[in-house]
């Protein structure tokens, strides 16, 4: 379909995703148009695995986002949140399993056999939810420890874990929940062989405390000399389940905790939050409000790419770029600290706009800070590009093909990388990102190099960003009227693209002051999965480079 038909029928192809859904499962499934890009499906769930291979075949939604679950204490209803990269439309698909209040495994089909990224979110909502997802290649909890016997995010439990009525005779956690003394499961296939062959496999144990595991994180290696031939990747030591959190928590009471879902990029992470929370209670944000989000935004951007060039150089051995990397980064903690009042977790955004207008000096020193960091970045990167161990270690290493990245759910540089232009501020755009130029950057070989180079002219495109939103930035106010305790009842999700990739909130409201359900779709997640099966077949050196370019953060994996 032409663009000029598109302009004359607006949310065409939104409709025409809605119409071929209802014509191919008929009294089976209803689905509506949200708003642009937006289409929500709620199915029958005999019908599920179908309907997904349907929009994955059929309509091009080739793209799994996340999966999660809402209690409704006799019923879950389970979310697929789907995106097509080739129309750019997103389709949230839902469907209701019944459920009893002992905590009892709940049977459904699993749909990794329609997108190989479902492993991880499954394993997750089996996990906290109990859901078990039949035909899974590696049915485990993820989360929480082996001997964790409860689903916590049941609505018969608190915010402890402990159950909420004592008659019902449901266990609480094991007594040494609080020590981390557990039990690790191992993957599946590895108890299942022959035992002879450790003879011929070494494991190894890498972690979980280790510079180049970028925080408490496991990998469990197996070799056959330097060469990885299988892992098992280890998280939950940092797990404080944010999400159960939200459910316990009013909705103000939680605006501080999406800065600490990624201290290393907390201003986007309190952007998903607060859009959230405006789409469902149907706020709009002045417009010196959203500019300076964005300034804001993109400048956490920058800190936070010099965070990545500055290990990527210390995982080879360049500590001198290590250096630089963090003198850099403190110019715009500095902004952080004149402007929000905290250096790292900021607790700027609120809903509605922001907590402060810019104090007097900021822009000029925004303009200092920027320069400096354009001046020092072509010098920075040259000590890395130009460098012969680093380039031997970077180049033609851990290729990740387009194919590949959009099958494992790759998001954010990784993805771009691949040489896949998908990035939410131009393909989904929030906010007024559609107001400024800029480029989405892309590698064309899929390696550790391009996953370094992309994130490298990411700074230069948001210091453009910073420089266009500073030029254009309106007068007016800072904050809209907000609601103060209740939001209304019903669903939304928000869409950001954090440095890491594309990061948001779906919230589930009642029109109590606190939420249903509220859940944090993490790219670190969905990334460090990929590069788990993109660390097989190399030599173990070599994958500890390739896991450090998908620049991973460990609370948000574990949340």
């Amino acid at each position: 379909m032409s663009a000029s038909v598109l302009q004359q029928e607006p949310l065409s192809l939104e409709k025409s995703v809605v119409t071929q859904l209802e014509q191919a499962f008929a009294g089976k499934l209803s689905a509506k148009v949200v708003r642009k890009r937006r289409v929500w499906a709620q199915c029958s769930n005999d019908v599920t695995i179908d309907v997904l291979r349907f929009a994955k075949e059929k309509l091009q939604f080739d793209h799994l986002n996340f999966i999660t679950a809402v209690d409704w204490k006799k019923y879950f209803d389970l979310v697929y949140n789907l995106w097509s990269i080739a129309n750019k439309v997103e389709l949230m698909l839902k469907t209701q399993l019944p459920h009893t209040d002992k905590d009892e495994l709940v049977p459904f089909p699993t749909s990794t056999t329609v997108y190989q990224a479902a492993e991880w979110p499954e394993r997750e909502v089996y996990d906290l939810f109990g859901i078990e997802f039949k035909g899974h290649p590696d049915l485990r909890r993820i989360l929480l420890r082996e001997d964790w016997t409860t689903h916590p995010l049941r609505k018969v439990y608190d915010r402890r874990g402990f159950p909420i009525n004592p008659s019902l005779g449901l266990s609480g956690p094991p007594e040494t929940w609080r020590i981390n003394e557990g039990k690790i499961a191992l993957p599946a296939k590895w108890l299942a062989e022959n035992p002879e062959v450790e003879e011929e496999i070494l494991t190894i144990n890498f972690g979980p405390h280790h510079p180049s595991t970028h925080g408490p994180l496991m990998i469990r290696f197996r070799l056959d000399g330097e060469i990885v031939v299988d892992d098992d990747i280890v998280i939950g030591y940092l797990h404080r389940n944010h999400e159960k959190l939200g459910e316990n928590n009013t909705w103000i009471q939680m605006l501080p905790y999406p800065d600490r879902t990624n201290y290393i990029s907390p201003i986007n992470w309190e952007w998903a939050y607060v859009s959230a929370v405006e789409e469902l209670a149907g706020i709009e944000p002045p417009e010196r409000a959203e500019y300076i989000r964005v300034i804001m935004a993109e400048l956490d951007r920058i800190q936070s790419h010099l965070m990545f060039l500055a290990t990527a150089g210390d995982e080879v051995g360049q500590l001198t770029g290590f250096v630089w990397g963090l003198r850099d980064r403190e110019l715009v903690l500095d902004i952080n600290e004149m402007v929000c009042g905290a250096r790292m977790l900021p607790n700027y955004f609120r809903f509605g706009g922001v907590n402060r207008d810019l104090p007097k000096g900021a822009v000029e020193k925004i303009h200092e800070a920027l320069n400096t960091i354009e001046k020092h970045l072509e010098e920075f990167s040259a000590i890395y590009e130009k460098n012969p161990v680093f380039l031997k270690r970077f180049q033609g290493t851990g290729v990740l093909r387009a194919q590949d990245a959009i099958e494992w759910g790759a998001v954010g540089p990784p993805l771009r990388a691949s040489n896949v232009p998908f990035d939410v501020r131009k393909d989904d755009p929030y906010s007024v990102y559609d107001r400024f130029e800029f480029d989405v950057v892309v590698g064309k070989n899929g390696d550790n190099l391009d996953r370094f180079l992309v994130r490298v002219e990411e700074i230069k495109q948001s210091i453009s960003i910073v420089r266009q939103a500073l030029k254009e930035l309106p007068s007016g106010p800072y904050q809209a009227k907000a609601p103060v305790l209740n939001l209304p009842e019903g669903e939304a999700s928000s869409r950001i693209e954090t440095p890491r990739g594309e990061g948001s909130y779906y919230i589930v409201s009642d029109g109590s002051p606190r939420a249903v359900r509220m859940k944090i779709k993490s790219p670190s997640l969905m990334n460090v999965y990929v590069a788990k099966r993109l660390m097989v077949g190399q030599k173990l050196q070599d994958a500890i480079v390739t896991f450090g370019t998908f620049d991973p953060v460990l609370g948000e994996i574990d949340r």
